[in-house]
Parts: structure tokens; sequence; C-alpha cells
């Protein structure tokens, strides 16, 4: 077993600081809070505007069933 020196650790650390810019080079550094805060707020919006979407869908889906069928004489 090897011991660790200075100059070992500061070789492995310029190594590990290569392939972290290396593997990481197309993340973004920043948190996108300000992205997901907008995204959540539409999210919420449509959240709360959901009944209305699905008692306008079933209102049309009884008209379409009004029309269907055989047509009276």
């Amino acid at each position: 077993m090897q011991r660790l020196t200075v100059k070992t650790a500061k070789e492995f650390i310029e190594i590990l600081d290569k392939t972290h810019k290396t593997t990481f080079k197309d993340r973004k550094c920043q948190y996108p809070f300000t992205e997901w805060e907008h995204k959540r707020e539409k999210i919420k919006d449509r959240l709360h505007n959901l009944p209305k979407y699905i008692h306008r869908a079933v209102q049309i889906l009884n008209l379409e069933e009004q029309k269907m069928g055989r047509p009276q004489k």
C-alpha cells in the first residue's frame, strides 16, 4: 500500500477535475428556479380550471349523444 503524499493528492485532484469537466460539460451550472416557478404557476392555474374543463367536456358529450341515432320521422 502506497502512502498518499501531497503531490499525488494534487495529481488525483487534477485528474478528477478533468474528468468532471468532460463528463458534465453539457449540464447547466445554475438552478433553473424561475423556469420551474413559471411552470408551477401554469400547472396550478390549469388544475384550478380543471372542473370547468370537465363540465364543458361532459356537455359536449351529452350534445353528441342526443344527435346520434336514427333520425325522427
